[in-house]
């Protein structure tokens, strides 16, 4: 019944929509038909899709624009657990290639941000040095400026700078 007025709300909202944001939480309610179906709707529409995945596998969300985990999320979801520049390489085409998807954007923490579209376009941006009170929603915050400067028009590389800002 959920999933049902999730879907109604999808179809009604997404022709309105510049950019669609799904947030995973592993929560149940973005489980895969949900999913492929806003995806898939968002498609018809010619609308960009940005996922802010969580779990094992991220083929639930193949199709997307953007996929913006984590490094932690990433390294779970890729089997790679390293960390230096060769297996952030490896991480970001293993995940991309399983999205299918014509972005990723690793947040780091400290490490700040890696953007990948390809082997020859890849982007490190370095953290802001701020003093941290809680880390509670940065993701989310991070997700919010990234997607509206995509929604704007800006470049991956561009939106993935605001949301580091943010």
């Amino acid at each position: 019944k959920i999933a049902d007025r999730l879907r109604s709300r999808a179809e009604k909202s997404i022709p309105r929509c510049d950019i669609i944001v799904l947030s995973d939480y592993l929560k149940g309610v973005l489980g895969e038909a949900i999913c492929r179906e806003i995806i898939d709707l968002a498609d018809r529409h010619d609308k960009a899709v940005a996922i802010d995945p969580k779990g094992y596998d991220y083929r639930k969300y193949r199709g997307a624009a953007v996929i913006k985990p984590n490094q932690q999320e990433a390294q779970t979801a890729s089997g790679i657990t390293r960390s230096d520049g060769d297996s952030l390489l490896r991480i970001a085409q293993k995940l991309k290639q399983q999205v299918n998807c014509k972005s990723l954007v690793m947040t780091r923490g400290a490490d700040g941000v890696f953007v990948y579209i390809n082997r020859s376009h890849k982007t490190h941006i370095p953290a802001l040095a701020y003093f941290v009170y809680g880390v509670t929603g940065a993701g989310d915050t991070f997700m919010a400026a990234m997607s509206l400067a995509l929604a704007s028009g800006a470049s991956i590389t561009d939106a993935a700078r605001l949301g580091n800002y943010a």
